[in-house]
């Protein structure tokens, strides 16, 4: 991934974008059973049942870092996997970084 940062590819004022870090953090991260990095971004995979608040997730992400691609997949083994890819999808990872996701490696989780 680039060494980007969020304000690269954010169009939120920094209140609301500090608004939406707090939302993803307490709603979705918890729920994180492996983070992937990839060459030009990350995923993080879930189980099924966080399928509706991702997209719900990736449709609010659209409007506000449209130049970033944001994707919810489903998964062979039944769970869901969000990516995020694109310049500045490093900056993204590090914004939303809550002292483990993002900065201790991968949960331990499901293997696929």
């Amino acid at each position: 991934m680039t060494e980007d940062s969020v304000d690269d590819v954010c169009s939120l004022a920094p209140d609301e974008l500090e608004a939406r870090r707090r939302r993803i953090r307490a709603e979705i991260l918890p729920h994180v059973e492996r983070k992937l990095d990839l060459p030009d971004g990350f995923a993080c995979d879930f189980d099924s049942r966080m399928k509706a608040k991702l997209e719900d997730l990736v449709a609010l992400e659209r409007e506000c870092c449209g130049g970033l691609d944001w994707k919810v997949l489903d998964l062979a083994d039944g769970g869901v996997r969000l990516e995020v890819r694109g310049n500045g999808a490093a900056g993204v990872a590090r914004f939303l970084d809550d002292g483990g996701t993002f900065s201790s490696g991968p949960p331990q989780g499901r293997a696929g």
